[in-house]
């Protein structure tokens, strides 16, 4: 069986939570994130190590790509270019689209996987539970990025 691996970008391959306002409710304040997608605040972001498992991949030829619930700009775009984290299809929010996380993320790839990859097996690490349940209902295996980067970084110090 061949596979897809879909990759969140916050939290998951990049290290941006100082740049993260969070409401009393526990959201992310997303105009205020938005404001603070300036290159001077991105280029400040950090790797995770789901970032070398993402290169790895990549350099073998595997399909990979990111679903994200930012607005890239041409910053973020940067970023990624710069971190050597580049890929053919990225899934961004659109701007001006304020659906929760999990229901755009789901959208987006149940309509993306309508015209590629179809057969394949689709595993996806997102630190959002809300996004990894919704995307579980369109048959996608969504992993816990945080498990998966603590679970790396304990291993790299421990050898």
């Amino acid at each position: 069986m061949e596979f897809v691996f879909i990759f969140d970008l916050d939290v998951t391959i990049i290290h941006s939570e100082y740049r993260t306002s969070i409401s009393e409710d526990g959201k992310l304040i997303l105009s205020e994130w938005l404001a603070l997608a300036t290159w001077e605040n991105i280029s400040k972001d950090t790797l995770l190590p789901l970032s070398r498992m993402f290169r790895a991949l990549k350099r073998d030829n595997a399909r990979v790509m990111f679903c994200t619930a930012r607005t890239l700009t041409s910053a973020d775009r940067r970023f990624l270019a710069e971190n050597a984290l580049g890929c053919q299809f990225i899934l961004s929010r659109p701007e001006g689209d304020n659906r929760p996380d999990g229901q755009m993320k789901r959208e987006m790839l149940q309509e993306f996987f309508l015209t590629r990859w179809q057969k394949h097996q689709k595993l996806m690490w997102d630190d959002n539970p809300e996004v990894r349940k919704e995307v579980e209902k369109i048959g996608v295996v969504a992993l816990d990025a945080i498990e998966y980067n603590n679970f790396m970084e304990v291993n790299q110090i421990n050898g």
